[in-house]
């Protein structure tokens, strides 16, 4: 131990930091100035009001004052409505009974109930050790104890067969249920069923105590505002991991404007990368908060970087209204909460997202420190845990924010949210040799941010903030951007730009006039740089002005420029800045081009410090597809480790179109390649950074940036199978490339078109925005079936990818089973999304919503009820107009390849060689190579497909032979391939010796036999007898009757077969539950015919003859002319032989509960039925598990029953029901396997709901 340290000098202030942005020295002069009176709404995904720190305020008010959940997924359907009983209680939606208290009152006896699955609620931590509790207690004992009981069983048999040469057929099948006892319960043991979770993370409450912790035993402890309150609202959906939804954020800020007098600050660490800000209607409603409610917002601005333009949205919104904040580490934080052995200098994290914004603002506001040990929630079992991110930064910007706005009340003097984020831009310390995008206007200081907040509380532009919007000839943009952001090329000349001033008024619809009419402001602009130049003077009133801004480039050296234009008060210099327009200009190098060689850069023994960002800008050669970066670590003793981040920005499209993302951690000497795709003639940005917390020595890097040059002509290949093939020319423009010509099929996508679509306005006073701005929901209903398991991803094309900048504020799918029980679901982002499925049938649910009903009413049908004066509208699938389409991608059981070729010739060619296919070909310098992809699937492709139908295929083309180049310079594909046409019998198949007449008879014949299965019973039996007395000798008469008898509704108020009513003496007698129980099962009067028409299908089959047919290899020469019509007749006879038995043996166990009686001779009836079934097909076959279910419950088999059922259920899940569940549970109380009944007895209630879980 070091004698010079004491256990008091622990710097725990940095645990939380405060110092480095005054916070510290500004509550030890002003200790009234601790956030009091202050109240923070966050934004989150929840606080925990329990949590250390979180109980009270420095004045012992509650510190959590409210809590919101937003998202909707902790909503309970309690539309259902029960009456107490007499003895006090109510029956629950579980069906749990549940004794309600006395003390309650409730003058009608009525109560609403729901059921929510309580593991729902839980985070994920305390799921996994709930799980891990209720097994250790509630499932491995029982299983431990009946597993080794079944084992020892079987050991004993097998020791007692040892002697005996033969067994009977009751020791068969007892030793089989033994064994089937020890298979099913080591399945169990090896998969434990549970129910379906989401998954979710920590509840975010280490940003509220970050911002406002109180922990009056230890202050050094305290968040930065520890007098301040603060409002929980849950943005983050449980059902998609805590992602934020745009329902959510809307419910969250229409309840912070509805209560605009008691909320202060909005703290937001939550974000996404939008496409544009110039539209949205989330961003409209975030500039409302600001704008009229007078809420300042302060945002995180995300850990996407260090490249440029990766500020999220917020703060990147239609207005520059919200605080955005970058992540800072100071030194003192790198020793107490990362444990480095030296300090460095404060510094950006590596991670922290960078500005500009892509239409040009600076997009980071302010930066704070981005890190801290905090507590956290009592269910991580854990006092405390390392948080870093902007995530913590914002926050404590809201706390900073918490203190002004609580001094200023004390005070008191008057502020605005423009003023408290002018006052926070103008005070910031800028960091020397630090670049602005990652730290905006510099660290907060507090102290300097309060004395500012003070003076403009007098000053003309207190409540006015200053819209800017900038113009230029020729801009690509249909928008105004918001700074000068010069990137790509040309960049060889000056370019002049047009800034549009606009003041805008804090509550601009309810200020008083005069104040508009008197503001007039002389501002003077100033550019510290002379490739910026402006007008020295502007004259600037309630009105939008402009004035011109020359930028010259020419002479820059490459690399990234940034500046600001600075409107300053001639009358008030010293507040600093009014308004600031940014520019930034990137000017990219060349690319070194020698012949025959690829373009490459070389950046060789280049010098890197803990956190250095190296930035390097390189135009995008003319046929460039991707690249290849080689480094190399040349200088350094220790492993170092870099970020390499690469990015291209596409014009409407966000920062992360067109980026690559890499952690690299290299030992001295060790090398490494990477591969990503670029653009032709767009600016590639290449960061290369050395990680910040690293030791403190330099490392030297050496890095070759090669691009090479594979491109083809088409960005995507869409072709049908009626095209025959698609032509591709590919393209070298650089040295001698390798390629490999291949397709590759990877996804079936199906069009979902919606079954119904209904249209509802939602309730206030949640979904209602202040000014009854209602809003309304439309809700699709959309079906599928899936074959066979695969993953599979939706998505609503034309919402997909947009969340903050879409028209509609939100989209949430939610997937259901055929019990509507609850999947999984999604949102605007579809490759967030994917979702494993069994095959079965599923139902989709999507909901959007927006504030005007015509918005929503256009995916309505033509026949739907539009009446705008009623509140619900529907549609039931049968008008013209689709609805809203989804595509439904399945991913393919395994890849499908298409053969590219080099010439038509040889896509026509019938029998082509190997060597007509493309395989690898060298291509030289500016050469050109045809491509042509025959669009041909061999039909056993296009078998087990997961789904019922095809809109196309999907996959991708890729040209390069090497390994890397494959991975990232692929072009998308889409083969549109039309259903199969139904399968038309052969004319060769009809009997030449038969007249017309007799055909047509036959004809009439078969389709009264495919009719009667629709007919009501009366008629049916009329039919059958009419079909018997002509064709009585014809099999599949009777195998139809069969079918229909076996398939008479449960429901049918107990009607026989004829269609007669059973006297009331014939009906069950008992409680309703009794009746309906009763009711599943057929009448006598079914039953004994289903016997007798079996009995006549089997009196009909050649049963010798069918078995010797089977049981013998024929001479294929003997019968070829008559092989598969023979194999035909057998085939159908046999199955109906095997139906006839099943059905038979079916009818005997359902006989023998409605008398008694006969339960003696079932046991012998179903060994001779099961035996006879055995003949012809395995007792395991689909068909027949349900004989051999009834037939294990016969003989007392409950271990073979147990396995028939699975194999049953696992075969077909359609067949998984509550009653299924029902039928399992009683077998497994007979086996004694009490942990079986209790886990399908948990679930049972949330295994089959009654109803969809609501949005």
């Amino acid at each position: 131990m070091d004698q010079h340290i004491k256990p008091s000098e622990y710097p725990l202030i940095a645990l939380c930091p405060k110092t480095e942005t005054g916070v510290t020295n500004f509550l030890a002069r002003n200790p009234t100035y601790d956030g009091r009176g202050v109240v923070i709404a966050i934004f989150d995904s929840g606080v925990d009001p329990g949590a250390p720190g979180l109980r009270e305020t420095t004045t012992g008010l509650p510190k959590v004052i409210e809590r919101y959940d937003c998202s909707g997924a902790g909503d309970v359907d309690t539309s259902a409505v029960v009456t107490v009983s007499t003895d006090g209680t109510i029956k629950g939606a579980s069906g749990k009974v549940i004794q309600v208290p006395k003390t309650w009152e409730c003058p009608t006896g009525e109560f609403h109930v729901g059921v929510k699955p309580i593991f729902d609620l839980y985070p994920a931590k305390v799921r996994e050790r709930m799980e891990a509790f209720r097994k250790e207690v509630n499932w491995d004992p029982d299983l431990r104890n009946a597993l080794s009981s079944s084992s020892r069983k079987l050991n004993g048999d097998a020791n007692n067969n040892k002697s005996s040469e033969s067994s009977s057929l009751d020791d068969k099948y007892n030793k089989e249920d033994i064994e089937a006892q020890v298979e099913m319960l080591s399945t169990f043991d090896k998969n434990v069923a549970r129910r379906v979770l989401e998954d979710s993370r920590f509840f975010c409450f280490d940003e509220a105590r970050s911002t406002a912790g109180y922990f009056p035993e230890n202050t050094e402890l305290n968040g930065v505002a520890p007098g301040a309150q603060i409002a929980s609202f849950s943005i983050g959906d449980g059902r998609l991991n805590t992602m934020e939804t745009g329902t959510a954020l809307v419910r969250a800020m229409a309840h912070v404007m509805r209560n605009s007098d008691k909320y202060h600050v909005i703290n937001m660490s939550y974000g996404e990368h939008a496409h544009w800000s110039a539209h949205g209607r989330l961003g409209e409603l975030m500039k409302e908060v600001v704008d009229k409610y007078g809420i300042t917002w302060v945002a995180s601005a995300g850990n996407h970087g260090p490249a440029l333009s990766t500020v999220g949205t917020p703060p990147w919104v239609l207005s520059n209204t919200i605080i955005g904040v970058g992540a800072y580490v100071s030194p003192d934080m790198m020793a107490a909460e990362y444990s480095l052995r030296e300090k460095l200098p404060g510094m950006p994290y590596t991670w922290s997202s960078r500005g500009p914004t892509l239409d040009g603002d600076l997009g980071v506001s302010v930066c704070a420190p981005g890190g801290a040990i905090t507590s956290v929630p009592g269910f991580t079992l854990r006092n405390s845990q390392l948080m870093n991110g902007t995530s913590q930064a914002a926050p404590h910007v809201a706390g900073c924010v918490a203190l002004m706005l609580s001094g200023a009340l004390e005070k008191p003097f008057g502020w605005s949210p423009y003023s408290v984020k002018r006052s926070l831009q103008n005070s910031a310390l800028f960091l020397p040799n630090k670049e602005p995008f990652a730290q905006g206007h510099g660290l907060v200081r507090l102290e300097e941010a309060f004395g500012l907040l003070e003076s403009y509380s007098t000053a003309l532009d207190r409540d006015v903030r200053f819209n800017i919007s900038v113009t230029s000839a020729g801009m690509i943009s249909g928008w105004p951007l918001k700074g000068i952001y010069i990137r790509d090329p040309p960049l060889n000349k000056a370019k002049e730009f047009v800034v549009s001033v606009d003041p805008v008024f804090f509550q601009e619809d309810s200020i008083d006039p005069e104040k508009k009419i008197n503001f007039r402001m002389n501002l003077c602009l100033l550019s510290n740089v002379h490739w910026v130049q402006v007008p020295k003077y502007f004259d600037l009133a309630n009105i939008q002005r402009t004035f011109n801004v020359k930028v010259d480039t020419e002479g820059l050296a490459p690399g990234v420029y940034y500046s600001r234009i600075e409107a300053f008060d001639t009358q008030n210099m010293s507040n600093g800045p009014v308004f600031n327009v940014h520019v930034t200009v990137v000017r990219p190098t060349n690319a070194l081009i020698a012949p025959y060689f690829r373009p490459t850069v070389e950046l060789s023994n280049v010098a890197y410090a803990p956190g250095d960002v190296h930035r390097y800008f390189v135009q995008v050669p003319k046929g460039a597809s991707w690249a290849s970066l080689h480094l190399r670590l040349t200088g350094g003793i220790n492993t170092s480790r870099f970020v390499v981040h690469a990015m291209s920005l596409v014009q409407g499209f966000s920062c992360t179109t067109e980026e690559y993302y890499k952690m690299v951690s290299l030992q001295p000497l060790e090398e490494s390649n990477l591969a990503f795709a670029v653009t032709e003639n767009l600016t590639l940005e290449l960061v290369i950074a050395r990680w910040w917390a690293e030791s403190n020595e330099t490392a030297t890097l050496s890095a070759t940036l090669s691009f090479r040059s594979v491109t083809v002509n088409k960005k995507e290949v869409v072709m049908s199978a009626g095209d025959a093939y698609s032509k591709l020319v590919v393209t070298n423009s650089f040295a001698t490339e390798e390629i490999q010509p291949n397709v590759t099929l990877k996804y079936q996508v199906q069009l979902l078109r919606p079954s119904d679509v209904k249209l509802n306005a939602l309730p206030e006073p949640r979904d209602v925005i202040p000014n009854n701005r209602g809003i309304y929901e439309l809700i699709s209903t959309y079906s599928f079936t899936l074959s066979r398991a695969t993953e599979i991803t939706i998505n609503c094309s034309l919402l997909s990818d947009t969340l903050y900048e879409c028209e509609y504020e939100s989209q949430l799918w939610m997937l259901f089973d055929s019990n509507k029980r609850y999947v999984a679901s999604g949102d605007a982002y579809p490759s967030k999304w994917p979702t494993k499925l069994d095959k079965g049938d599923y139902i989709l649910r999507l909901s959007i919503r927006h504030e005007k009903r015509e918005a929503l009413e256009k995916f309505l049908g033509s026949s739907s009820n539009n009446d705008s004066s009623s509140s619900v509208a529907s549609w039931n699938g049968d008008s013209l107009i689709p609805g809203l389409p989804l595509l439904l991608s399945m991913k393919l059981p395994s890849n499908v390849s298409l053969d590219c070729y080099s010439s038509v010739y040889d896509v026509q060619n019938s029998n082509p060689s190997k060597k007509s296919v493309i395989g690898s070909v060298t291509m030289k310098k500016e050469s050109n190579v045809n491509v042509f992809i025959s669009s041909f699937i061999n039909e056993k492709s296009l078998k087990n497909l997961p789904g019922s139908s095809t809109l196309y295929f999907q996959g991708t083309f890729t040209t390069s032979k090497d390994d890397l180049g494959k991975k990232v310079s692929t072009i998308g594909v889409k083969l549109c391939v039309p259903e199969a046409p139904p399968k038309v019998k052969s004319s060769a198949a009809k009997d030449s010796e038969k007249s017309k007449v007799e055909e047509m008879e036959e004809q009439i014949r078969d389709m009264t036999i495919n009719w009667m299965s629709k007919l009501p019973p009366d008629d049916a039996k009329r039919i059958y007898e009419e079909l018997s007395s002509k064709h009585n000798s014809h099999l599949p008469v009777h195998v139809a009757r069969l079918s229909y008898l076996d398939n008479l509704p449960s429901s049918s108020n107990n009607q026989g077969a004829g269609g007669s009513k059973l006297s009331s003496s014939d009906s069950p007698v008992g409680e309703d539950e009794k009746v309906k129980e009763e009711k599943k099962f057929k009448t006598k009067e079914i039953l004994e015919e289903i016997i007798a028409t079996s009995d006549k299908i089997l009196g009909m089959v050649d049963l010798s003859a069918l078995l010797i047919y089977y049981g013998t290899k024929a001479s294929a020469s003997s019968i070829l002319a008559d092989a598969t019509k023979i194999k035909q007749t057998m085939d159908k006879q046999r199955n109906a032989v095997v139906e006839a038995l099943v059905k038979k043996g079916l009818a005997l166990a359902e006989l023998a509960k409605l008398i008694p009686a006969q339960k003696n001779s079932l046991t012998e009836q179903l060994d001779e039925i099961l035996q006879e079934v055995n003949k012809f097909m395995e007792v395991t076959d689909s068909r027949v598990l349900e004989l051999s279910v009834q037939h294990a419950i016969a003989r007392g088999h409950y271990g073979r029953a147990v396995r028939f059922l699975y194999k049953q259920l696992d075969s077909d899940p359609l067949k998984w029901t509550a009653e299924s569940d029902k039928r399992l549970i009683d077998i497994f109380k007979k086996l004694g396997w009490n942990m079986s009944v209790w886990n399908r007895e948990t679930i049972a209630a949330h295994r089959y709901p009654k109803d969809f879980r609501p949005f």
